[in-house]
């Protein structure tokens, strides 16, 4: 059946949803991305107008006069070349937060360039901790437009759909997964190659995919370097990295309680919107900072890894817990 999409367009939906002018959706309703979580604090989508951030920072979004390094001039050599950039669009910002501590990250990005958040669910197809298949692939544009939400049905037999972790289950895949082939023709139709791809722990989602950098897309900016923060608190100051459950609880207000129940869709949403806003609060130092601070002094909820080692005898990969044996490559 046809259903009417965010962007107005038709679209097919064997689950009945259709996405922004007409994507394809193969999800269940009950999947599909929700709206933003706080309306009132995230910029609206085109032609919006600004809204007001927590405690009284600048707007995020598009629509809300989001920064994202617009008409400011690239380092030279560009994404990936000989600018002194660890990432793509992203350098080092000037001063510092704290004596000794590195200035945060600076995203600095061409003006008009399209920026999607993709994400990634998978499945275990053995009992070791790398034995996972693409299940669910999910993409949300800069304005928070869900672009496409598609179930994959893996090539191999399915040990466990990991349900608690990622709302799969033998009924969803079965009747609206399609090949891998089929849900990469999607993806790629609907990425163009000068588009910047971001994500926590982007590179993971990028290998899943088999997409090329430079090729299918432009180049990557991973938010666990975004959103790191300096710890001078530990024996040898470093910097700390969290998950996209805890950034999301402390720069959102949304719930995650990070024992589970994950979604693309979802999970691509609050990482537009929290590239969206960083990319705002990173001309609101004291702000940023506030944020940083936030962060890094929360309680980190355990992860659905660290309260289950293993899961219907599949290993969760948790390092400090597995006893499967495979490797660990990062």
């Amino acid at each position: 059946p046809q259903g009417q999409g965010q962007g107005g367009g038709a679209g097919a939906g064997p689950g009945g949803g259709a996405g922004p002018g007409g994507a394809p959706q193969m999800m269940p309703p009950m999947m599909m991305a929700r709206p933003p979580m706080n309306p009132g604090q995230m910029g609206g989508g085109p032609g919006g107008g600004p809204h007001g951030g927590p405690h009284g920072g600048p707007a995020m979004g598009p629509a809300g006069g989001m920064g994202m390094g617009m008409g400011m001039n690239m380092p030279p050599g560009g994404p990936g070349g000989q600018g002194g950039m660890p990432m793509g669009g992203v350098q080092q910002m000037g001063g510092a937060q704290g004596q000794g501590a590195p200035p945060p990250m600076f995203v600095n990005l061409q003006p008009g360039t399209p920026v999607y958040c993709i994400d990634v669910e998978c499945v275990a197809t053995g009992k070791q901790h790398h034995d996972r298949s693409v299940a669910q692939i999910a993409m949300v544009d800069m304005y928070t437009r869900l672009v496409f939400n598609l179930v994959v049905k893996p090539d191999k037999p399915v040990v466990s759909y990991l349900e608690p972790l990622t709302g799969l289950n033998k009924k969803i895949v079965d009747e609206h997964g399609m090949s891998f082939d089929e849900a990469m023709a999607i993806v790629r139709s609907h990425l163009p190659p000068q588009a910047v791809l971001c994500g926590m722990n982007i590179r993971q989602d990028v290998e899943w995919l088999h997409l090329d950098e430079h090729k299918d897309f432009n180049y990557m900016i991973d938010l666990t370097t975004l959103f790191r923060v300096w710890n001078d608190k530990l024996k040898k100051p470093s910097f700390t990295y969290f998950g996209l459950d805890h950034v999301a609880t402390h720069w959102l207000n949304v719930n995650r309680s990070g024992a589970g129940g994950h979604n693309a869709a979802d999970d691509a949403m609050h990482s537009i919107q929290l590239f969206n806003m960083y990319c705002t609060v990173q001309y609101n130092p004291p702000l940023l900072f506030d944020l940083q601070q936030r962060t890094i002094n929360a309680k980190i909820a355990p992860s659905f890894a660290k309260m289950n080692p293993t899961f219907e005898e599949c290993c969760m990969g948790n390092r400090k817990l597995c006893k499967c044996g495979a490797p660990f490559f990062s």
